[in-house]
């Protein structure tokens, strides 16, 4: 959302909108004091005017909301409790130590096993952005905002001088990367 590349992902993985949910606390979280150190306001009000667009979730009775799991916040869990319980549904993620914790907790087993396939990370979305606007209209809008992510940070860290079979590798790379992390999880795009 931060890059405004939110709808063309949507649109690339053919998701309806109608079916997409945010967590009811995500307009909050993005206001954070963590988080106005890493976003403009005009990218906090973006991100909040398309949550508010969105179905948000509530945190439910689902044995996962009562885990203790550091790796995990309470958003996470709400958001992994959510794809669990609608099988033909997708977690859209940046976060790899999130994905990561997947793998990491013996009581996420199930939950892993129900995911499956079923979990797209940034760096696929990002691939799928460029595939479907084009790698200029991708690098003009995370360009100024690559340093809120790690691997933006990779790809595009030459700035407006970024190439394209550059950028497209090291996204590949991190996808790998994952794919070996947190086996079968992500989705084949």
């Amino acid at each position: 959302m931060a890059c405004n590349l939110f709808w063309e992902v949507i649109v690339h993985l053919k998701l309806v909108k109608e079916n997409l949910r945010v967590t009811d606390s995500t307009p909050y979280s993005i206001g954070s004091k963590k988080r106005r150190l890493t976003y403009t306001d005009p990218v906090r009000d973006r991100v909040i005017c398309c949550a508010k667009d969105l179905t948000t979730i509530s945190p439910g009775n689902d044995p996962i909301m009562s885990l203790d799991l550091p790796d995990l916040d309470g958003g996470e869990q709400m958001l992994l409790c959510a794809a669990i319980s609608t099988p033909s549904s997708y977690l859209l993620t940046g976060d790899k130590r999130f994905l990561r914790a997947l793998y990491q907790h013996n009581a996420l087993k199930e939950a892993r096993t129900g995911l499956r396939g079923r979990v797209v990370c940034l760096e696929q979305a990002i691939l799928g952005a460029i595939a479907l606007k084009g790698f200029d209209y991708v690098k003009e809008r995370i360009v100024p905002f690559k340093d809120c992510d790690k691997a933006l940070k990779a790809a595009f860290g030459s700035g407006g001088r970024s190439e394209q079979p550059n950028t497209i590798s090291v996204l590949q790379d991190y996808i790998a990367e994952i794919k070996q992390d947190c086996p079968d999880l992500l989705v084949n795009v």
